[in-house]
């Protein structure tokens, strides 16, 4: 994605939030977050499309913008977004006006071909690489030769009852230095960590299997691929029921990234059967287990609705937490039985962990 792209992306979905704001009650304080927001993206934006200005503020960028031809309407319209933004960041009560945002939003994304030409970076390409952080539980199965890798979105303070685990991959006993010394060259992986130690020693009551604890921080796709790839195929036998193809959580992240990474921009987008086959081979998730052929089945359709509705791909996944709002108010495309949605700006959202399975009923509607 080109850096123009993304800011008008963006600022698209700063135009919603405004939009959302407006079906109930609002106050300046929300709006202000939204045009700080604005301002900020616009800033950081402008800096990478022209590096050796990394030091100068947009106040600098509307000036050069202005004197290099770019329209009066649009450059007026970044710097009223400018000084609102400083406003609500120095003032005690600031007031912004919700409808003269929108339309200076509306006026910056129209003329960005007009600025492209002036910051012509703009063409360059968009890279951000999203992280997370996730608690580790590893045990050790002495008699089953295997050690056991459960992943929690957890922070310090979230309660044991609530620690709900979103993947789970077994592995050969002999491999695990392996696994960490992987893990530990695309992240930062650390074993014990303190802030965890209270939640540590709960697990460690609970299971006389229990051997240690870490976190995780970092690209959580490359680290659920890297961890899958050494997932034991015999497990499916050994642990009936534990394997990670029979969880959950495990099988949608891995068919969330596998739908993200197959459909192309400008082709049809996967069915299920190439979902399938692509999450075998990349997760380690059985082609004959039920779980995987229904999750499959159920994001192919998401794929297919939000290319009805116009999109041309789509691209994540992307963790929010449950009930935020960042989860969209209309998204393109539903699962409410897996949580997921893709937004308006082409983003495929996971909200929170899917911490239960289906009933039966629900999975003979969706077999």
């Amino acid at each position: 994605m080109r850096l123009d792209e993304h800011l008008d992306e963006q600022l698209h979905s700063d135009e919603y939030r405004l939009q959302d704001l407006f079906e109930g009650e609002y106050n300046d304080f929300e709006v202000g977050d939204i045009v700080r927001d604005a301002a900020a993206l616009c800033e950081r934006t402008f800096k990478a499309a022209k590096p050796e200005w990394a030091g100068k503020p947009l106040y600098d960028f509307g000036v050069f913008l202005r004197a290099s031809g770019v329209s009066d309407e649009i450059v007026d319209a970044l710097d009223r977004i400018r000084r609102a933004a400083n406003r609500d960041k120095h003032e005690a009560t600031p007031r912004h006006d919700a409808d003269d945002v929108l339309a200076d939003l509306a006026t910056i994304r129209a003329g960005l071909p007009s600025i492209g030409r002036v910051l012509t970076g703009l063409a360059g390409t968009y890279s951000a690489t999203a992280r997370r952080r996730v608690y580790v539980t590893v045990y050790d199965y002495f008699h089953a030769g295997e050690s056991e890798l459960v992943v929690f979105p957890a922070t310090a303070t979230t309660p044991r009852f609530y620690n709900v685990d979103i993947d789970v991959v077994q592995i050969a006993g002999r491999r695990l230095d392996e696994v960490v010394a992987a893990l530990e060259m695309i992240g930062e992986w650390q074993w014990s960590p303190p802030a965890y130690q209270a939640l540590t020693e709960q697990y460690e009551k609970e299971s006389s299997e229990f051997y240690r604890a870490a976190s995780f921080e970092g690209d959580y796709r490359q680290f659920i691929r890297t961890v899958a790839n050494f997932q034991r195929p015999e497990s499916a036998e050994l642990l009936p029921g534990l394997h990670r193809a029979d969880q959950w959580s495990a099988v949608r992240t891995a068919m969330a990234i596998t739908a993200c990474d197959l459909w192309v921009s400008g082709a049809e987008p996967p069915v299920a059967a190439e979902l399938v086959s692509v999450a075998e081979a990349d997760f380690g998730l059985p082609s004959d287990r039920g779980w995987t052929r229904i999750a499959a089945k159920e994001f192919a359709g998401l794929l297919a609705v939000a290319n009805g509705a116009g999109l041309e791909t789509v691209r994540g996944p992307r963790w929010i937490r449950a009930g935020s709002s960042r989860w969209p108010s209309e998204p393109i495309a539903l699962s409410e039985q897996f949580a997921v949605a893709v937004g308006a700006d082409g983003t495929l959202l996971l909200s929170g962990p899917a911490a239960r399975f289906p009933t039966a009923p629900e999975r003979a509607g969706l077999a």
